[in-house]
């Protein structure tokens, strides 16, 4: 492409109507001033030479963002040749989404356009581009120097780190003080020094990470930064008062089952194949609830806590481990078998009194009490809340297939079968009579009586094998996804925050070998985990 030639200076009247007709086809795009003063005459052509130069570059180079260039042009008389006419519309558009651009990202650092004057807006908007040029010229920032040339708007902590992690992640390091030679050295390509062009280009093109539209980020680091800006980080009391919902929403859980029978032999089950050798204790209980108990047992997971000089008893665990271990099998296996021996009182008041006998009340409040006393693993929680769930869930199937063959299929109208069905779910006359009763559905409902019937008596092998009523069992099940509701809730916020001090603590060791999202993303990992295995009764944070 050749260098562009200018049209001798037009008069005003001409030039704007040059101007307006470029713009023809952009009914939301306001036309620029035509008449010009004579002092912005005279700016225009004592500039002209270097706007000419910045022109011809563009041009050569095939694509160039003339945004430096808008208030130049804003007061330029001329315009371009007819031939290029087309070439003259398009160069206004594209100032101004670039302009757009560098607007939104004044609003992504707090920067309200609306509050400030243009002057003040077109100063902060240079006064970012010059700190991004500075980095990419020497190839290093300081935080005093970010300080210096941000607003004090901006000096926050949020803020900052959103800043230092863009300025990251376009190869500009970020150090407490002015680095030596030898330090920048041993960074080696990590920080890279530019031209003056070529960190022209990367400011902008830091300014066009910003979606003009909507004025937000579309970096996923940025929006992440962000986002987690808003979580506080925890105290030592805030950790405990979390990890006691955590605690207590598990323990609600571990309530409203244990008014399951099937779920309580589940659990006799366990230590059976405890006691056998089967299954470690570690994969059940992790531990006893004691205030009094300083020091609590631990589970298998927790080996890095323990010293590894005693790594002599064949098994790669510390005999401290070890003892650890057998202390809370014996533990855990006498608290089994007081289950089981309630357990046992509670199926014989089953079978001579039945169900919520007063003797069946007594074993059963008893199992609650001992089973409060263990800390079960989250996923031994987790499988006796499936084993309850999948049952619920087939009493619903069901439940909802038999709806469909009497209301849907048959024509039995739907307040009726809500008032009449539930307390005769398992009653197997109850279909008979109203096929025998003369009712609009009641011919229909005859033919469809063995598939009801056979629903029906599903049921009732699902509540035989429940024990308790389906309406408890609903229930019991009601109460348990509360719980966990309020353990997953607590849990979620205990995560959040683990993961607003990875960024805090992350930030300090910048530029030290791993890169700043590497250290994120390994922070995470570990402190997600960590959530499940914290225990506040030891003092960890």
């Amino acid at each position: 492409m050749t260098a562009k030639k200018t049209a001798p200076a037009a008069p005003a009247p001409k030039a704007a109507a040059t101007a307006k007709a470029g713009k023809a086809e952009e009914a939301k795009k306001p036309a620029k001033p035509a008449v010009k003063t004579a002092e912005a005459k005279g700016k225009a052509a004592a500039r002209k030479p270097a706007t000419e130069e910045a022109v011809v570059k563009g041009s050569e180079e095939g694509d160039v963002d003339l945004s430096d260039l808008e208030s130049d042009l804003e007061g330029e008389p001329e315009v371009e040749a007819a031939a290029d006419e087309a070439k003259a519309k398009a160069k206004p558009l594209r100032m101004k989404v670039s302009r757009a651009k560098e607007r939104a990202l004044m609003r992504e650092f707090g920067l309200d356009e609306t509050a400030l004057t243009e002057e003040e807006v077109t100063k902060r908007r240079q006064e970012l581009k010059t700190l991004i040029k500075m980095g990419k010229t020497r190839g290093f920032l300081t935080h005093q120097e970010i300080n210096d040339h941000l607003p004090e708007k901006l000096v926050d902590n949020e803020i900052l780190e959103a800043i230092v992690s863009m300025l990251n992640d376009m190869g500009i390091a970020v150090y407490e003080q002015a680095p030596d030679a030898a330090t920048l050295l041993i960074a080696g390509g990590g920080a890279t020094t530019a031209t003056e062009e070529e960190a022209e280009e990367a400011a902008e093109a830091a300014l066009s990470t910003v979606d003009s539209e909507f004025g937000r980020t579309t970096d996923p680091v940025r929006m992440y930064m962000r986002e987690m800006g808003t979580v506080e980080l925890l105290t030592r009391e805030g950790e405990i008062e979390i990890a006691k919902r955590i605690e207590g929403g598990l323990q609600a859980m571990m309530l409203a089952i244990s008014a399951s029978p099937t779920t309580i032999a589940e659990l006799i089950s366990y230590a059976d194949k405890i006691a056998s050798g089967e299954m470690k204790i570690s994969e059940v209980v992790d531990g006893f609830v004691s205030e009094d108990e300083a020091d609590d047992y631990v589970a298998e997971e927790d080996v890095d806590f323990f010293d590894d000089e005693d790594d002599d008893d064949g098994n790669g665990g510390s005999k401290a481990l070890t003892k650890k271990l057998e202390e809370l099998k014996t533990a855990a296996l006498l608290k089994f078998d007081a289950l089981r021996t309630n357990f046992d009182k509670m199926r014989k008041a089953f079978e001579k009194e039945g169900y919520q006998s007063p003797a069946y009340n007594k074993a059963q409040h008893a199992i609650s009490s001992e089973l409060m006393t263990i800390r079960f693993t989250v996923k031994t929680i987790e499988k006796l809340c499936g084993i309850l769930r999948s049952q619920v869930d087939d009493v619903r199937r069901y439940e909802r297939e038999l709806r469909k063959i009497l209301v849907d299929k048959c024509g039995m109208p739907q307040e009726y079968f809500i008032k009449h069905f539930p307390p005769n779910i398992l009653n197997l006359k109850w279909a008979e009579k109203e096929a025998a009763a003369v009712k609009p559905y009641s011919a229909i409902l005859g033919r469809n009586l063995p598939p009801v019937q056979e629903l029906q008596k599903k049921l009732m092998d699902q509540q035989a094998r429940a024990v308790v009523p389906l309406d408890d069992l609903k229930q019991i099940n009601k109460r348990m996804n509360e719980g966990e509701k309020a353990s997953r809730d607590a849990k979620k916020e205990m995560i959040e925050a683990n993961l607003r001090l990875v960024i805090s603590i992350a930030k300090k060791y910048t530029n030290r070998g791993l890169q700043f999202l590497d250290l994120i993303q390994e922070g995470n990992i570990g402190l997600m985990k960590a959530v499940d295995k914290f225990e506040y009764r030891r003092g960890y944070k």
